[in-house]
């Protein structure tokens, strides 16, 4: 007939529905990557590509959900930086944990737990923080002007990532 072509291709490829499993795996390789650090096991080096593929889908989640809710700043900021340091100080304490029992050794373990709770952050969970301020601080200024918004964003990112760079040495 004359109705639409079927070409199977998904209209949302990138819905937040479609891409949850893809994300849970690049987490759990972000963790595997840096837990091979910490307890000395060897790990292929992807997690730079993994964090990086994280960002690229978080940040394209986060634009879709603006887009599609009108209130969805409401809270944004305190709801954000709340759970991602929660979930940094959750894992950072099971990874110490795990590290005790394994290795049964509790030297330095509650100095690391100090750092890991009240120090600055990991350069990847800062890099986060900083991001969802640039998100929250381009879509209130630029809500409704998305090409200049996602501009501002990109080049954001990118200064910020030099800026991580000549701090902490790492992309």
């Amino acid at each position: 007939g004359d109705g639409p072509v079927n070409n199977g291709l998904c209209e949302e490829p990138l819905s937040i529905e479609r891409t949850m499993s893809l994300r849970g795996t690049l987490i759990l390789l972000i963790v595997v990557f840096h837990c091979s650090f910490y307890y000395h096991f060897e790990f292929p080096d992807i997690g730079h590509i993994a964090v990086a593929s994280f960002l690229f889908f978080s940040g394209y989640g986060l634009e879709l959900s603006l887009d599609r809710k009108r209130d969805y700043l409401n809270g944004f900021l305190t709801k954000r930086v709340f759970g991602i340091l929660v979930q940094y100080w959750v894992i950072a304490i099971t990874i110490e944990v795990v590290g005790m029992l394994l290795y049964l050794d509790a030297s330095g373990c509650f100095q690391r737990l100090s750092d890991a709770l009240f120090m600055t952050p990991h350069w990847f969970v800062l890099e986060i923080l900083v991001l969802y301020v640039l998100f929250f601080l381009t879509a209130t200024l630029f809500r409704d002007r998305t090409i200049l918004r996602l501009a501002v964003m990109t080049v954001s990112s990118f200064i910020l990532s030099f800026m991580m760079y000549s701090h902490y040495g790492l992309v």
